[in-house]
């Protein structure tokens, strides 16, 4: 989990997993430059809409409650990530 907060990039990722973090970055960064070629990649990598959905609506969602926190003031602090919360979020999305 370390590499990948680091430098999700040079972590050796698969491939659906870099393909959710090329889109969940482009959509945090240049929500308006997000086009259908985006989406078809992810499907290129074996996600259908529902996953596709799911992974919207994941990356959004972060994007509000980071936007909502930094607004409110709150300090955000390093933390792990659950192992199995993690293999649940993976399951769910590979579905």
């Amino acid at each position: 989990m370390v590499a990948i907060a680091r430098n999700w990039r040079e972590a050796g990722l698969d491939p659906q997993d870099t393909a959710i973090l090329e889109f969940a970055e482009k959509l945090t960064l240049d929500p308006a430059g997000v086009e259908e070629a985006d989406v078809e990649r992810l499907r290129q990598v074996g996600f259908d809409d529902g996953q596709i959905l799911d992974i919207v609506l994941a990356a959004s969602y972060r994007n509000f409650i980071n936007r909502a926190m930094s607004g409110l003031g709150v300090e955000f602090h390093d933390f792990e990530i659950d192992p199995r919360l993690a293999e649940a979020v993976r399951e769910r999305i590979k579905r």
